[in-house]
């Protein structure tokens, strides 16, 4: 019996040793992660976008002015009213001053009014009066002859005057004063409350007509193009010299507020300067890219690494952690490496 309990330990003993020796595999075998939870590897492809690019350059501006303009009352009397005032802006379709207790309106036409005008009167100036009326936002015809709805807006300007006239059957001319632009800055204001003018006499001096608008500092590295110049949201084209000398587009230029008389016209550079934005007159495409995805550059050419290619690009700009490319070749991009090599050449 002894003998039995004796075989039986050692047999239970070499057991439990196996068993030891297959928990000891268990514990020390490397655990398994799932696929859904293995940190994917990093991908250095970025998709490349495409957008228009107008190159917006900000500007300094040169204006070039004419000589000062001598405004004219149109009525002979004694001025017993007067909303001129020096540096304050005269309105086209508001009350200048009045002569006798007569408002006398201020419209800015393209060609001042010489005659009076009667409902089927045809010409140049009809069509300017017309046109101005419109621009006011009145529903006037700006083609054709002389028709009611220009009376009925002449009418209203001179309600909005402080006059209540009857029906108008005809335009005269000793009610308007000429402006040369929709808003006229004043130099000086010549004839005062209580004087007796003469039809023909001055009653302001305002500032000449522009005849040039000039980029001070052409900026470096423009994107080569036809350009246009934005002031206040109105965009007129530029010559080579980055200058405005188009007479249709001075007309254009000559009303904006940014673009009034100062003591600095004439001295870009100096605090005041009348400011702008120079932009392409067409939009380029261009691929926008990762800037860390450019290496290479210099003097506005660099290289992009693409599908393991390398690819040649012109660097036209940046703008927000982007930069804008135009890729050598008809073949466009479609992703770019983030993180080149160092030392990868470029072509």
């Amino acid at each position: 019996m002894a003998s039995w309990t004796k075989i039986g330990l050692t047999a239970v003993g070499a057991c439990l040793c196996a068993a030891l020796g297959v928990v000891g595999t268990v514990v020390y075998m490397r655990p398994v992660t799932p696929s859904s939870l293995a940190t994917p590897e990093r991908s250095l492809a970025f998709p490349v976008g495409e957008a228009e690019f107008d190159d917006p350059r900000p500007v300094e501006l040169r204006l070039s002015r004419g000589d000062d303009l001598a405004l004219t009352v149109p009525a002979t009397g004694r001025v017993t009213t007067s909303r001129c005032k020096a540096g304050v802006p005269m309105e086209s379709g508001s009350s200048v001053l009045t002569v006798d207790g007569v408002p006398l309106v201020g419209l800015a036409t393209s060609v001042p009014l010489w005659r009076d005008l009667s409902l089927g009167d045809e010409g140049e100036d009809v069509t300017a009066l017309q046109t101005e009326l419109a621009r006011l936002g009145y529903e006037v015809d700006t083609e054709g002859p002389l028709r009611r709805a220009a009376l009925r807006a002449l009418r209203d300007l001179y309600e909005q005057a402080g006059e209540k006239p009857g029906a108008l059957d005809r335009v005269t001319i000793d009610r308007i004063v000429w402006l040369p632009a929709p808003s006229t800055s004043v130099n000086e204001c010549l004839a005062t409350v209580g004087s007796t003018v003469a039809a023909g006499d001055p009653v302001a001096s305002v500032p000449g007509a522009l005849e040039s608008v000039t980029v001070a500092e052409p900026p470096e590295g423009l994107v080569p193009g036809d350009r246009v110049l934005v002031v206040d949201g109105t965009s007129v084209p530029v010559d080579a010299a980055l200058a405005v000398s188009d007479p249709a587009a001075l007309v254009q230029l000559s009303p904006l507020p940014s673009l009034q008389p100062t003591s600095t016209d004439g001295d870009a550079g100096r605090a005041g300067a009348p400011t702008a934005q120079l932009v392409l007159a067409a939009p380029q495409a261009v691929s926008v890219v990762p800037p860390s995805a450019l290496f290479g550059a210099a003097d506005g050419r660099g290289c992009v690494l693409s599908d393991g290619v390398v690819r040649a690009v012109g660097i036209v700009g940046s703008q927000l952690g982007q930069s804008f490319v135009v890729v050598d070749g008809p073949e466009p991009l479609a992703t770019v490496d983030t993180d080149p090599a160092p030392g990868t050449p470029c072509i």
